[in-house]
């Protein structure tokens, strides 16, 4: 649970307005990145950090000022800024805060939003917070995006629109920023994409070998790794000591219980039709940043066929990623998890795998 977003909620619970402030914006060194929030109560009480003390002083002055005039303000810092060094970055960076009223005692856009953030964010659900922040006339603009669909509205049909189609990849990566956006005249407009990801979690559908060091490489990039089988003998602690679930249980059936969104990733290993068809059918129609499914090209081919006469889209095949992995001559097990695994990072952070080398001689 997001510290901050706990202690708003608390203080909320205790009948206390809170004024937040986010970090929009940074350049050159900067303690804290994009995302970052600092929250005063009404009673001068800080919880969080933007700047690691630099500007905080400054920041909560504003932010009760802005609880207070119930309208918000964005403010700038660093060592171009008039204040100089008083309120300047010792680091030499510059920051821009957005900064907001959270009043307990009556029901804003403001504070709706993060109340439904928060329940968001306790049942692992990834959610985005989209925020404008120019032109001025719009500032303070509020949607919400969670389980694929637009929550509230920018009041700009084109500019929900892109909310939509940007707010994906910032949960999938993890990170907040600013993206420009043109509203239904032409105008350009600056959304802020506030990200609140769920932890990433890999679902491996088959206790097969591979899946042993493939878990093995997840958990060391930090995702939770979750092992389904409903062969007991391939399901085993022995073999997947560090899984964080163990599930001795039809595909199908486990992946019905479960809500499969953008920080979910999931690898079909069982190489059974019987047990991958159903369990791919199913997961195609929902979310996953990720979907894999193992087999050679004859496989694959055969496999899509019979998934389109069961009804699965051209879009929906055309997310399953097999053969599966990046092409790196892989032969071992470990090193076909290797493949499968580069190609779960390339495909979170919207890359294809290619070579850096490569990359940099087109750069020439």
């Amino acid at each position: 649970m997001d510290d901050v977003l706990e202690q708003l909620g608390a203080w909320h619970d205790q009948g206390r307005d809170v004024a937040m402030a986010t970090v929009v914006k940074t350049s050159g060194s900067t303690p804290r990145r994009e995302g970052a929030k600092l929250i005063v109560n009404e009673d001068g009480q800080l919880a969080g950090s933007v700047s690691g003390g630099c500007v905080e002083t400054d920041v909560s002055l504003h932010a009760l000022e802005a609880l207070k005039a119930g309208e918000p303000r964005l403010v700038s810092y660093g060592i171009s800024d008039e204040m100089g060094i008083s309120v300047g970055l010792a680091c030499g960076g510059q920051i821009e805060v957005f900064i907001e009223g959270q009043p307990a005692r009556k029901n804003t856009a403001s504070s709706e939003a993060f109340s439904q953030v928060k329940d968001l964010v306790e049942q692992e659900v990834p959610v985005v917070v989209a925020t404008v922040l120019r032109p001025e006339s719009r500032l303070g603009g509020r949607a919400v995006f969670a389980r694929g669909a637009l929550q509230g509205s920018l009041g700009d049909p084109a500019l929900d629109l892109a909310v939509t189609q940007h707010a994906p990849d910032f949960m999938r990566r993890g990170l907040s920023g600013i993206k420009t956006a043109q509203d239904r005249s032409g105008s350009d407009v600056d959304i802020f994409f506030d990200a609140y990801p769920a932890p990433p979690t890999l679902y491996i559908f088959g206790g097969v070998h591979v899946g042993i060091p493939l878990m093995k490489f997840a958990k060391i990039l930090n995702f939770r790794v979750n092992v389904i089988d409903p062969r007991g003998v391939f399901a085993t602690r022995e073999r997947f000591a560090e899984a964080d679930e163990l599930a001795i249980e039809h595909p199908e059936d486990y992946a019905k219980r479960h809500e499969f969104n953008e920080n979910s990733y999931v690898v079909v290993l069982t190489h059974d039709p019987k047990l991958d068809e159903p369990v791919l059918l199913q997961i195609m129609s929902e979310r996953p940043t990720y979907i894999g499914a193992i087999g050679s090209r004859k496989t694959n081919a055969e496999r899509t066929a019979r998934l389109a006469e069961k009804g699965a889209t051209a879009e929906q095949l055309g997310r399953v990623h097999s053969p599966i992995g990046l092409d790196i001559g892989s032969q071992a097990p470990e090193e076909i998890a290797l493949a499968i695994i580069a190609e779960i990072v390339a495909t979170r952070y919207g890359k294809t795998g290619t070579a850096l080398k490569d990359l940099a001689a087109t750069a020439r």
